[in-house]
């Protein structure tokens, strides 16, 4: 399974556009419900749907993510940055093979790897901002042959996540590791590629729109909205956020009680369906408010 609460969303939406189709009288202009395509498969549907030209001229766009890790009826709002960039990268290392009681004789793509991934976590710690949040994850790491084990390969893989909040640190996250990885290996005499690949931008919430949308939910959930700090997963919605004004928020769909807690993605993963309720109020309050 996805294990996201996509189907949640197509739900809640549906019921929405069907009680707002009905209820004409208390609209003005045109209100669109989305239901895009392809939302965790880079470059992800929003931006194959953005790029149709369709929505060039929209005044703004509203959307919800029910979060499992969020109390059922906790509403999480912020102007700003609310996900990340979420962009990934390959390295591809070629030593020199041979056998493993003659190092001398070879260039260990092993050691040249393990230098890289020590060197990518000071882009984080001694290079960037601490007030600026970067992760660097490697997540693969790829060389040699269990069957042969007194082997030194002749070459190597990486490959990993990058997670940024604003544009000038991705900017500053890669070019400093293109300058490591370069560097790394011209000391080892190795060749090699890296493939740095843009994904999904940070959604940035509208200072403005934001906060008409917190007024919303405070007015219909009293002493339920927060606002933490901004989440380092990815989510598409940032293609639309690019076009024009937009807000994007997390309502919480976690119930301890039913062991509806476990995060995104966990085999485990279920959602309180109460939190459809929610997600409906707010899709019709703010469809109602924004189109007067």
């Amino acid at each position: 399974m996805h294990a996201c609460g996509h189907d949640g969303h197509a739900s809640i939406l549906m019921a929405a556009m069907k009680f707002l189709a009905n209820h004409t009288d208390d609209l003005s202009g045109e209100i669109y419900g989305v239901f895009q395509h392809a939302e965790e498969l880079p470059p992800g549907g929003a931006q194959e749907m953005v790029a149709t030209g369709l929505f060039d001229d929209f005044d703004f766009f509203y959307g919800h993510h029910l979060f499992s890790t969020l109390p059922l009826g906790t509403i999480d709002i912020k102007p700003g940055p609310n996900s990340s960039n979420s962009d990934l990268y390959e390295i591809k290392i070629q030593g020199r093979g041979g056998h493993a009681a003659q190092p001398e004789n070879s260039i260990d793509p092993v050691i040249v790897g393990s230098a890289i991934i020590q060197q990518l976590q000071t882009i984080v710690s001694r290079i960037a901002s601490p007030f600026d949040p970067i992760v660097i994850s490697n997540t693969v790491f790829q060389a040699g042959n269990a069957a042969a084990m007194n082997v030194i390969p002749d070459s190597s893989y990486l490959a990993g996540s990058v997670r940024t909040l604003t544009d000038e640190a991705r900017q500053l996250v890669q070019a400093h590791m293109s300058s490591i990885i370069k560097g790394i290996c011209d000391a080892y005499n190795v060749s090699y590629t890296f493939d740095f690949k843009l994904g999904y931008d940070s959604v940035m919430n509208d200072e403005a729109t934001t906060a008409g949308v917190r007024e919303i939910a405070e007015n219909l959930f009293p002493n339920k909205v927060t606002s933490l700090a901004a989440s380092l997963g990815g989510e598409d919605f940032s293609a639309f956020s690019r076009v024009a004004p937009s807000t994007y928020i997390w309502i919480g769909a976690g119930n301890s009680e039913k062991s509806y807690d476990y995060p995104h993605h966990h085999p485990k993963f279920a959602i309180d369906e109460e939190s459809f309720l929610i997600g409906l109020k707010m899709f019709v309050a703010v469809a109602k408010a924004f189109s007067a």
